[in-house]
């Protein structure tokens, strides 16, 4: 059964344990669904632009979302309060992604960059550009933590040196 709302969808994402769905929208909606329910339970519209990511940390208890206003909200999960908004973007960002042990997470934006954000710490550990002037629609971080892909390419998730696979594997 659908969940309607009168908004673009941007990006979805299941929690952990799959009873709740949060879809994010052109409007700046991010609503968060029931599953089992199909009920929607909140809107954590809190951003000023359209939200284009989001992501659950692997644990359940956080949400991060990016959105053309540039910044990157964390939630906690639990109760739909704000955790830390931070803004080292100067452009939209389409890309979340929470490392498997949940201790970290990237951002990547519409100018191309990533940028590796550290739980509790206020500036990021690194920021690198993927591929100048193309945007990042997209990031994943690897199971195992030690790469970072996107778009454009694959990083290191230790410093955002860019990757290269060749027939020797990856280096």
């Amino acid at each position: 059964a659908p969940l309607e709302y009168d908004s673009a969808v941007w990006s979805v994402a299941f929690s952990p344990d799959g009873r709740w769905l949060v879809s994010t929208h052109g409007d700046g909606s991010i609503l968060v669904w029931d599953v089992v329910n199909r009920e929607l339970e909140a809107n954590l519209r809190q951003h000023s632009g359209a939200v284009r990511a989001v992501t659950f940390s692997p644990d359940g208890e956080r949400l991060a979302t990016g959105s053309d206003d540039q910044s990157v909200i964390l939630w906690d999960a639990k109760n739909g309060q704000k955790q830390a908004v931070l803004t080292p973007h100067q452009t939209r960002i389409g890309g979340v992604a929470f490392s498997s042990d949940g201790t970290w997470f990237v951002s990547s934006d519409q100018a191309g960059n990533i940028i590796r954000h550290d739980s509790g710490r206020a500036e990021p550990r690194w920021s690198a550009t993927g591929s100048k002037d193309a945007p990042l629609y997209c990031v994943s971080i690897s199971p195992n933590g030690r790469f970072i892909a996107s778009s454009f390419g694959v990083y290191s998730a230790d410093d955002g040196s860019t990757i290269l696979f060749d027939r020797n594997g990856w280096h």
